[in-house]
């Protein structure tokens, strides 16, 4: 029996709390063109004179002046790109680098007894725009064009290193690989094929890190340690054995250890049940200096972007719904500090100020009620963000309340002034007044 208009059941309204005022520390609010879209990404650049912002349904990019907080241009990408996963940075000579996960085609193919995949990806390409005219400068393609998935930029701004899958006929798995693009002459060069992303580059730009896999990326042999840019192996550390590599790798403040994320699956080809470990290891000799086991199965943590001015590495992670910030002294990682930040839907993101000395974390509050992923929301009914600024010592120094969808934060250099990401909107932020919780000086 299907129902009837009579037999549906109204139910009443969730009722939501009232909004609470915004922390002071808010001001200036500069509006992007999508004003119902969650922008999703900051960064200052030109020497902290601009700001460029973009959001996740149409990838428009906004640039602001810091001194007038008047708009400069704006950039609308290639129909194309619409809808789809973009990512982006500003590298020097004000240019804009932009590129997203082309969508697949895909046709099943048939060689015999074997069943296999082609696959293509004919929009795949990174772009180069000019910030101060909006215009596309450059198309960087390679033909024919493969996925590519993400990329990093060198320190001195000279290469782009790109970790691709492979366009093609499979009847396998679809392989993936690293490349470089140097900016002077043009050129692609393929990197070995065992490197695997993520690659980390040290601040001077002479040497390359990166986890190391057989040919057949089904075992992962070590950190290889390399000469850049011409990625000649200096050194591989082995990783302790049973290991194999995770999401995340980093370097210390001081550049002498490299500091990973590893995993181990207790059963074999089961890829949905294991256990992630912190593992330091000192670059000079190779030597495991330290392990830290994470206490919950099935979590991998996150890092911050850098560590803490003492050394301290900080990472997220959960223990059911409740979310902890965890501080870990380098190299040995025993841990220093674990501060509860909260019963959250999600953390979006953990920065660290430029000088070192808190990092500031925002957070959804958990609430079952909001699709927070969907494209179409209904900002007026999603609960506030919160911030919370913790120091070094693991001390929440301030609550702080945000506007509903606010998501990620950037620093000037000065780490007093700061841009948040909101709906359809960047907020300017001042943390030149003492925090609320702060040590009283004498």
């Amino acid at each position: 029996m299907f129902p009837s208009a009579r037999m549906i059941e109204v139910l009443p309204a969730v009722p939501l709390a009232a909004r609470q005022p915004l922390s002071p520390r808010i001001g200036d609010r500069l509006i992007h063109p999508d004003r119902d879209d969650q922008l999703q990404a900051v960064q200052f650049f030109d020497n902290d004179s601009k700001i460029i912002a973009s959001n996740s349904r149409k990838n428009n990019l906004q640039v602001w002046s810091v001194a007038t907080n008047n708009q400069i241009t704006s950039i609308e990408t290639p129909e194309e790109q619409k809808f789809s996963d973009q990512f982006w940075t500003v590298v020097r000579d004000s240019r804009l680098l932009t590129y997203y996960l082309s969508r697949a085609k895909v046709e099943s193919v048939e060689d015999g007894t074997r069943l296999g995949v082609n696959v293509a990806y004919p929009k795949s390409a990174i772009h180069v725009w000019d910030l101060n005219s909006g215009k596309l400068i450059e198309i960087i393609q390679k033909k024919p064009p493969n996925q590519i998935r993400d990329f990093l930029i060198s320190p001195n701004q000279e290469f782009l290193i790109t970790h691709e899958f492979a366009s093609g006929t499979f009847f396998e798995a679809q392989p993936s690989f690293v490349r470089m693009y140097e900016f002077a002459t043009n050129q692609w060069t393929e990197l070995p094929r065992e490197i695997e992303f993520p690659v980390l580059l040290s601040a001077d730009s002479r040497h390359a890190f990166a986890f190391v896999e057989n040919q057949e990326h089904d075992r992962t042999l070590g950190i290889g340690i390399y000469r850049f840019p011409d990625f000649k192996l200096i050194r591989q550390i082995d990783l302790p054995p049973g290991f194999i590599h995770g999401s995340q790798i980093m370097l210390s403040n001081d550049e002498r250890y490299v500091i990973a994320e590893l995993k181990t699956y207790p059963q074999k080809d089961v890829w949905n049940q294991w256990r992630s470990t912190i593992a330091s290891f000192k670059v000079a000799t190779g030597k495991t200096i330290a392990t830290f086991r994470l206490p919950v199965k099935n979590d991998s943590p996150s890092f911050a972007h850098q560590q803490l001015d003492d050394g301290t590495l900080v990472y997220w992670n959960w223990k059911g719904k409740t979310k902890y910030l965890v501080g870990l002294e380098t190299p040995m990682l025993s841990k220093k500090w674990e501060t509860k930040l909260g019963d959250y839907e999600l953390i979006r993101s953990a920065r660290v100020e430029p000088g070192g000395k808190w990092i500031a974390t925002i957070g959804y509050p958990d609430d079952s009620r909001f699709g927070l992923r969907n494209t179409e929301i209904d900002w007026e009914l999603v609960p506030q963000s919160e911030m919370l600024i913790v120091d070094e010592t693991g001390k929440v120094l301030e609550k702080l309340i945000l506007p509903a969808g606010a998501s990620t934060i950037a620093f000037r250099k000065d780490g007093i002034s700061a841009a948040l990401t909101g709906v359809g909107s960047v907020y300017l932020m001042d943390f030149s007044a003492p925090f609320d919780n702060a040590p009283k000086s004498k």
